[in-house]
């Protein structure tokens, strides 16, 4: 979970939250409460009014050690900004 501002061209630039579970070899973008279809798999697009909640279940990686990242990918015509805060791993 974790509050997220951003504006990002609509159907050009995506944001990515990834989880590797192999030590960073291969990272795999994982679906939230708030994504939809990028080019990379599921991704947050668009543009919010502040910063929002964003929720994304990892129980699927339980008991397991993973690296969690988040990445944007954008076109050439315009920058894109994601600020993050407040990000928590919660437990159930």
């Amino acid at each position: 979970t974790f509050l997220v501002k951003y504006g990002a061209e609509v159907g050009y630039d995506y944001g990515y939250v990834s989880v590797s579970a192999d030590g960073g070899k291969s990272y795999t973008p994982i679906a939230g409460d708030k994504t939809v279809s990028g080019p990379l798999g599921p991704a947050l697009n668009g543009t919010t009014s502040g910063f929002e909640p964003h929720s994304f279940d990892l129980s699927a990686y339980a008991g397991q050690t993973v690296t969690v990242t988040f990445t944007a990918s954008e076109d050439y015509s315009l920058r894109t900004s994601f600020l993050l805060d407040d990000v928590m791993l919660l437990n159930g």
